[in-house]
């Protein structure tokens, strides 16, 4: 129900001017006190309410009195046995109650269901007066109903005509009452109507120059385009089922010491071919003492192109041309400023400060933040938006629209899904060939045949492939919502080639080796920029510079082979440090990138990263030729389930990890007695060698 309420008061549009029929709140009464207060009430009441907040408030308290009046005649209408008379007024009580009930759901709706109601009894009293033949009253209710008429088709299109013409006939209602309450001697009610319709037709001259001032306007493309975003941010029908309307569990992680990390709430199968893996993420951030709630996520490289010249067209408007536009359209939006800005990763402004960003403040709804460094990647994909207050979807929905980001928020169809898919494994097995694709409209452009056409075109052995591999591939969570799509053959095939293990060093001193141990055990390992959005402390080899390179968003890890294991590898021969984690090789199934030595996890183009290896060609080089440099890059997270053990060079190391894994209660004791680590027993899970052995690789 709430939902259904938040899209009315999205698609309706609220008047700058109140327009009630006061007489149908007030009884009808003989008593001369109470007939001179309700005169004067309506008198006063069409002037007080100008004030658009004191007109709010006036058509809720109306709204409560006009309950009151007609449950007064339901009581008449027993007391006198009129049954015709208690049936009208139960029908018209029922109708009140429910012009008050959407007045509190939500105030348009109510205004809506007043208008409609106020209108439909405006029609019977013409109807009753032409009965009667009192042709100058009927026709009097009938330019009533067609003002309450135009209100409410400006209530449902926000037409600025439609609102010209509902203040002229309002205007000529007054003057046609003015005449005839002074023809009847009441004088002041004359003089009010009078001033009244006098006001009305002022606000039809200013009205009728808005009007002639947006026409101006219309005469460029550029703000044709706006009108066009802005009405498109209304479209949100699809919206009121969305399963982003679901409540859904926030993902909080714990690190060793306990402290709590919020991970947000993450919906995957969103965006169309927009948003980058189909994955939101929703977060709530507390800014200057206000909850506020925060959607993140990346775009891909086509639309990032696309977002670059929206931003550019919005700087080419002044802030009083913005400011009019949105005013003449009935935007929630009220303003727009448009500031260059460090990107920020945590909205609260806490957070680590790196390269720049496009801030688009939106008063009244939100702000827009886009990463604008091209030569960092993991920023310049980023879309952040924090809605002001108790905003809700539909108002984020028009937010986004500016940017041509709206399909953000609409449900990806089997068709999105399955391109993902194509794309995913492509990636996989030909990485040089889909680089260039994927950056190409027609990647997302294309019918699914035609994609597939195109792809065994640039790589014919992708036929087999997508035949063999695509009806195969699985889901696995990154983070409980969170989505990647796997090949789980992968692993399988890489092990055949001679690749046996994954393995990642802590290169730190132990002590803060020993702390990072513990909550990666506790939490996974996590990229640097997962770490950097989440307000995290970082520590690493080369995070800062991994934001230029573009592995920010990935976890090195180096394959180990069957040679290395033969010939007795120094495990010092890698990466500096005392800990190193052993991995498995089912991670390769959520598709990585890699290159056989060390090239710092760059993703730039023109680079290294065109002309990496697909994982298999990596495995055999590596099994033949191996380089202990090699990196292979693990997409955000590695789950504590695929760690297999940790491997420390020496018995007093072995010793200091155990204490420290006890200290943080990593360490558990089983049915048995004995002490285990991650469900495995505690000196099996941390071993001691300084070499790569068959034992290391079997684990």
């Amino acid at each position: 129900m709430s939902n259904c309420i938040q899209f009315v008061a999205h698609k309706t549009f609220e008047p700058f001017y109140n327009l009630r029929r006061f007489d149908f709140d007030l009884p009808k009464s003989i008593k001369p006190w109470r007939a001179t207060a309700e005169r004067v009430t309506l008198i006063a009441l069409p002037f007080i309410s100008l004030f658009k907040p004191a007109g709010r408030a006036i058509s809720g308290v109306m709204g409560g009195v006009r309950v009151f009046t007609h449950l007064e005649q339901v009581g008449f209408a027993i007391y006198k046995k009129d049954i015709w008379l208690g049936v009208k007024q139960v029908a018209l009580l029922a109708l009140a109650v429910t012009s008050l009930v959407a007045a509190i759901l939500q105030f348009q709706l109510g205004l809506i269901v007043s208008t409609v109601v106020d209108m439909g009894m405006s029609l019977h009293r013409a109807a009753q007066h032409l009965v009667k033949r009192e042709y100058a009253l009927a026709l009097e209710e009938l330019l009533q109903a067609a003002s309450l008429a135009f209100y409410l088709s400006i209530l449902l299109t926000g037409s600025m005509e439609l609102t010209l013409l509902s203040l002229l006939l309002q205007g000529l209602v007054s003057f046609i009452q003015a005449q005839k309450e002074w023809k009847d001697g009441r004088h002041p009610e004359a003089i009010s109507k009078l001033a009244m319709g006098c006001i009305r037709c002022f606000q039809g001259y200013q009205y009728h120059q808005l009007i002639q001032k947006r026409n101006v306007y219309l005469l460029e493309e550029r703000f044709k385009k706006l009108i066009e975003k802005i009405q498109k941010g209304r479209e949100t029908a699809s919206l009121i089922h969305s399963p982003l309307q679901e409540e859904k569990e926030r993902v909080v992680l714990f690190d060793a010491d306990g402290k709590a990390y919020d991970f947000g709430t993450h919906f995957h199968g969103q965006g169309e071919g927009v948003v980058k893996g189909m994955n939101l993420e929703f977060r709530t951030r507390v800014i200057d003492g206000k909850e506020m709630a925060e959607l993140d996520f990346k775009v891909n490289h086509v639309f990032r192109d696309r977002i670059e010249q929206v931003v550019h067209d919005l700087k080419s408007f002044s802030g009083d041309e913005l400011k009019d536009f949105l005013y003449f359209t009935q935007s929630h939006a009220k303003g727009i400023k448009i500031e260059e800005v460090p990107f920020t990763f945590t909205s609260d402004g806490t957070g680590n400060k790196l390269g720049s960003a496009h801030q688009i403040t939106f008063d009244g709804l939100g702000t827009v933040t886009i990463g604008a460094s091209p030569n960092m990647s993991n920023i310049y994909d980023r879309v952040k938006v924090v809605l002001e207050g108790e905003k809700n979807l539909f108002q984020l929905h028009e937010l986004l629209s500016f940017f041509n980001l709206d399909a953000a928020l609409h449900n990806s169809s089997e068709d999105d899904i399955e391109r993902l898919k194509i794309g995913q494994l492509f990636r996989i097995y030909h990485p040089k060939e889909a680089l260039k694709l994927e950056r190409d409209a027609k990647y997302f452009d294309l019918p699914i045949d035609k994609l597939i056409d195109e792809i065994i075109d640039l790589a014919p052995s992708m036929e087999v492939t997508l035949r063999d591999r695509l009806p195969e591939m699985e889901t696995t969570e990154i983070l409980p919502g969170r989505v990647r799509y796997t090949d789980p053959s992968i692993a399988g095939e890489v092990v055949k080639l001679g690749g046996k293990m994954l393995v990642s060093t802590i290169t730190a001193p132990f002590e803060s080796a020993a702390d990072s141990l513990a909550s990666i055990l506790k939490m996974g390992m996590l990229s640097s920029e997962v770490r950097f959005d989440h307000g995290m402390k970082i520590h690493g080899m080369s995070t800062i510079s991994d934001f230029y390179t573009g592995g920010a968003d990935s976890i090195y890890t180096q394959l180990l082979t069957d040679s290395t294991a033969k010939k007795g590898f120094q495990l010092d021969n890698l990466y500096w440090g005392d800990i190193r984690l052993l991995l498995s090789t089912e991670l390769l199934n959520t598709g990585t990138y890699q290159y056989p030595a060390d090239s710092f996890g760059t993703r730039k183009v023109p680079g290294n990263y065109q002309y990496r290896p697909n994982i298999f060609k990596f495995a055999d080089g590596q099994e033949n030729y191996f380089h202990w440099s090699n990196e292979v890059m693990i997409k955000e997270r590695v789950p504590p389930s695929m760690i297999k053990g940790v491997v420390v060079p020496d018995e007093a190391m072995r010793a200091k990890v155990f204490d420290a894994l006890q200290v943080k209660g990593l360490v558990e004791t089983d049915s048995l007695g004995s002490k285990t680590i991650l469900g495995k027993p505690a000196f099996d899970f941390i071993q001691v060698s300084e070499i790569v052995t068959d034992k290391l690789l079997s684990l």
